[in-house]
């Protein structure tokens, strides 16, 4: 093994040196378009209706485009990062061990997937860039999930219509650690980091069903207090509204976009994520029902 350490460390050297260079050309051949997206979004469009109306179909065609290759892009190189470190790690199995396979292949996918991808977006130039990109292409569904905050963040549990026993009647604030565990998603570059908070917000909305009912020294059935999707939606949605955190819909193309699929399709981890992102479009609905509703002019 001492023998192999100065290829391993001339060749994590070289692998950083790539992503490195590879951030430093997306940025310098995306940023500038996607800052000047951002800024018109931000400001609202410099057009009389008739000319945004003509102008529509080509900027939106001309942001799809741009939309389409970066995404492209920066798929195609966390591939190549895979391939590159796999080769690696299959020359160090022979020379060490005069083994290929040291896990089954499936497993050894996501795992050099999960630390290619980490590599990658350890620029923080990247992911800006990117993580931008993603946002303006999905600002409508953004600005929905906004109108929904607003409309729905007062509403209780009970008006989420969530279950009885989820409801923790009378706590101050309840399940504010998930409510941070969502807002955490900010701080995070990495997808596979996102990814495993989405899961942490379900551990955190157990812990709070298990400790409320702890403390009140209740024997409240066990089978009761298990959450099913359709349970856990509502408590989801309340998680959410609370939150505030109207870019959930760019985490959760980035996450599908950069997390291995058999990950997001199979097992436990999966499971919740798919109950956790149809919330958003739940709240969404909700909110725009919640809108359209006659309002009681009853005194």
């Amino acid at each position: 093994r001492s023998t192999l350490f100065p290829y391993t460390t001339l060749f994590r050297s070289f692998f950083f040196e790539m992503v490195k260079a590879f951030a430093e050309e997306f940025s310098e051949r995306y940023k500038a378009s996607v800052e000047k997206y951002y800024k018109l979004l931000q400001d609202g469009p410099k057009f009389t209706e008739q000319e945004q109306r003509e102008n529509s179909d080509y900027k939106s065609q001309e942001l799809d485009a741009l939309y389409e290759r970066g995404m492209e892009d920066a798929r195609e190189f966390q591939n190549f990062l895979c391939d590159c470190l796999l080769a690696f790690v299959k020359q160090i199995s022979r020379s060490t061990l005069n083994c290929d396979d040291l896990l089954p292949s499936r497993d050894k996918d996501k795992r050099i997937e999960r630390l290619a991808t980490r590599v990658l977006f350890t620029k923080n130039s990247l992911y800006e860039v990117l993580f931008k990109l993603i946002r303006i292409k999905h600002w409508d569904h953004e600005k929905k999930l906004k109108n929904a905050f607003a409309i729905l963040r007062d509403n209780s549990l009970t008006d989420f219509k969530a279950s009885s026993s989820f409801c923790l009647t009378n706590e101050d604030s309840p399940y504010q650690r998930a409510i941070d565990c969502i807002n955490y998603l900010d701080t995070f570059t990495n997808p596979y980091d996102k990814y495993d908070t989405v899961f942490r917000v379900r551990r955190e909305i157990y812990h709070s069903v298990d400790q409320y009912w702890s403390n009140k020294g209740s024997q409240e059935n066990k089978n009761r207090l298990i959450l099913s999707a359709d349970q856990l939606v509502p408590v989801f949605c309340y998680c959410l509204a609370q939150s505030e955190n109207y870019k959930m819909k760019a985490h959760q193309v980035f996450i599908e976009a950069f997390v291995h699929q058999h990950l997001l399709k199979y097992g436990e981890e999966a499971y919740y994520f798919t109950t956790f992102t149809a919330s958003l479009d739940f709240l969404i609905t909700t909110a725009e029902k919640t809108q359209a509703r006659p309002k009681d002019n009853t005194n």
